[in-house]
């Protein structure tokens, strides 16, 4: 399965900076990689430097997206 997330991060925010943030969401909505939710969206909030409520839409972009797969 491949993704393109600086696409989808300009088609859904007009940037691709979230791109990654969007990939990680992604990731753990599918169940590809094993990691809590609410554990990165706490990191998500404490580590990003700037715009951290696009960040954290982008991660639960990724996550509805990711979810979508299973």
């Amino acid at each position: 399965m491949r993704f393109n997330g600086i696409k989808l991060s300009e088609k859904e925010f007009g940037n691709d900076i979230f791109g990654n943030t969007m990939l990680i969401g992604i990731a753990i909505g599918s169940g590809m990689l094993p990691l809590k939710k609410e554990s990165v969206y706490e990191i998500i909030k404490t580590n990003t430097p700037r715009e951290i409520e696009k960040n954290l839409k982008a991660f639960e972009s990724g996550i509805k997206i990711g979810s979508e797969l299973r």
